[in-house]
């Protein structure tokens, strides 16, 4: 029986970013999960995971998000840039 990976992505807006450092470890080691859950902030990164999406590129998405103010900056935020 072939083993089955979930994974689960809280809320917590950019502090959901520390995800993607998840995210490439699991690509780098060659597991895609079968199930990606997350909630507010959560979601977004969850999707990436659903769309197989590269982690590098996750990345690149993400600083551009937050640094085009879309969203607030803040101390967190601006950690990004």
């Amino acid at each position: 029986m072939k083993k089955r990976l979930s994974i689960v992505i809280g809320s917590g807006g950019i502090l959901c970013a520390a995800s993607l450092g998840i995210i490439k470890a699991l690509q780098r080691e060659g597991f895609q999960p079968t199930l990606a859950v997350g909630c507010s902030g959560g979601s977004l990164y969850a999707s990436i995971i659903a769309l197989n999406t590269d982690a590098e590129t996750a990345l690149t998405l993400t600083t551009e998000l937050y640094k085009n103010d879309i969203v607030e900056a803040t101390p967190l935020t601006c950690a990004l840039q």
